[in-house]
């Protein structure tokens, strides 16, 4: 007996409520944040299961199966519609609840990860006066 009911009813309560905060938070989560196409996985594992010993063969398969990246539902964080001419040059994936951004072609990393790098790093500002 746990606070007076029987142990079963407990751990039955205790496993309805943390299973349900984690489908409302997942829910919640989905339309917060708009992200580049990508496969759909499933729960718990994502697309682990989708991925071999050679994952660029996925990505490449990814890329050309989700298209044209529309920059029209992404305006605040990229501005220059000329390096999405490419075929799909984001894919968006989870493996063990972990994202993974695939960047495909090299313009566009060039273009995110060093001329705009400074809006994806924690790294704070460092500003000095001389």
């Amino acid at each position: 007996m746990v606070f007076g009911f029987p142990a079963s009813f407990v751990v039955l309560f205790v496993s309805v409520t943390v299973a349900s905060v984690y489908a409302i938070r997942t829910v919640k989560s989905y339309g917060a944040v708009k992200l580049p196409p990508g496969p759909r996985g499933i729960p718990f594992f994502g697309n682990l299961f989708q991925l071999s010993t050679t994952p660029w063969k996925e990505f490449e398969v990814w890329k050309k199966q989700y298209g044209t990246f529309s920059l029209d539902n992404y305006p605040l964080y990229f501005d220059d519609s000329d390096i999405f001419s490419d075929s799909g040059p984001l894919v968006y994936l989870k493996v063990g609840g972990q994202g993974i951004l695939v960047i495909n072609t090299h313009q566009v990393a060039a273009d995110l990860l060093d001329r705009r790098g400074h809006i994806y790093s924690d790294r704070p500002r460092m500003i000095s006066e001389c």
